[in-house]
């Protein structure tokens, strides 16, 4: 299965003092590896995910717009997705849209859940 992976921290210092983002990568990895899924892509931000806008979510979302065959976005955890509502709202939109693919959404440690979006 075709997987893109999103790591984030909310800043610098997360990254230095938290859970960076090569130790989120290396578990999700990990996890891809062990569970079959093959990653096509990687997206990392470093910036606060309580307002809308994230660079590379935003770039990870056109990409999943753009190849309809990836189907699925692995995560360490889903705050690391998922902190306003507007995002909510655009991941729970790919879920259910009609015209798309299914897409599962995995998170690593919070919980393992499979999201479906309504791709033809």
């Amino acid at each position: 299965m075709k997987t893109v992976i999103y790591a984030r921290v909310s800043s610098k210092e997360q990254e230095q003092e938290g859970y960076s983002i090569p130790a989120q990568l290396k578990l999700l990895m990990e996890y891809a590896s062990k569970n079959g899924l093959v990653i096509v892509k990687e997206s990392i931000d470093v910036e606060t995910a309580k307002r809308a806008g994230r660079t590379h979510f935003n770039e990870m979302l056109k990409y999943l717009a753009e190849n309809k065959d990836v189907k699925h976005i692995l995560v360490e955890k889903t705050d690391r997705l998922l902190r306003n509502i507007t995002d909510y709202a655009t991941i729970d939109q790919l879920m259910t849209a009609p015209t798309k693919a299914p897409l599962k959404r995995f998170s690593r440690t919070s919980f393992i859940r499979e999201f479906f979006i309504g791709r033809a």
